[in-house]
């Protein structure tokens, strides 16, 4: 019987076992994959990191976080539930809701990465991510609950997956100073916070170009100098 278990190692994928465990003996089996050369890009898919949405690409790929935010809400009050019980039951039932926390926030930023690092190894792209001291920032000036969200958020985990996937399949990836993306017009260039009309609304006030606010603000990363090289160079 193979254990599910599964790490990386050196850059190398490695699925294993830990031996004998309940009377069952486990297999060590490895296998290891090696990474692709980065290839130079045509081109770069920026990559809008937030909370109202998770992750948005500059090709219009949008990782709403209504749901989590509703499935994480869910969890915060059975923990609660459970922590004002105060039982040693209650305890053994916070510990297993909390790693079933941890596996749906992986399971969530692993499917994002996935899907972002696909289609820039589809078109032959690479990735630009915007550097998180902007979300850590932004969270300041919007209110205590919000800054509660946004460190409860694993952005560091989704970017940490992005980079080993961009490493696996040769997609470079690069850092990028995110300031003023938001009030830019990816269009025109004009920068005037007027033009962000709602949190999910652009309309610049110089040309009249609208567009889904993340969006242009991915399509400005795309286009912005890079701050930190991750994967190769563009």
């Amino acid at each position: 019987m193979l254990n599910k278990a599964q790490s990386v190692q050196g850059g190398h994928l490695v699925r294993g076992a830990k031996g004998k465990e309940k009377g069952k003996w486990y297999i060590n089996l490895q296998l290891r994959m090696e990474d692709e050369r980065p290839q130079t890009p045509k081109g770069s898919l920026g990559v809008d990191l937030g909370m109202s949405n998770l992750a948005v690409s500059s090709e219009g790929q949008v990782h709403s976080s209504e749901h989590l935010q509703q499935v994480r809400g869910r969890y915060t009050r059975l923990k609660s539930e459970l922590q004002s019980v105060g039982t040693k039951s209650a305890k053994r039932k916070l510990q297993k809701l909390s790693g079933k926390e941890k596996r749906f926030r992986r399971d969530v930023n692993h499917g994002i990465a996935k899907e972002l690092v696909e289609t820039a190894k589809r078109t032959q792209r690479g990735l630009k991510l915007e550097d998180l001291k902007g979300i850590r920032k932004g969270a300041k000036a919007k209110g205590k609950s919000f800054r509660k969200s946004v460190h409860g958020w694993s952005f560091y985990q989704l970017r940490e997956f992005i980079h080993y996937r961009c490493e696996r399949y040769g997609v470079v990836l690069a850092l990028v100073e995110a300031k003023y993306t938001s009030q830019t017009c990816s269009c025109c260039g004009h920068r005037a916070k007027e033009s962000r009309k709602s949190q999910a609304r652009f309309e610049c006030v110089q040309c009249g170009y609208r567009q889904h606010a993340d969006i242009n603000a991915a399509i400005n990363i795309s286009r912005a100098d890079v701050k930190q090289p991750m994967v190769g160079s563009f």
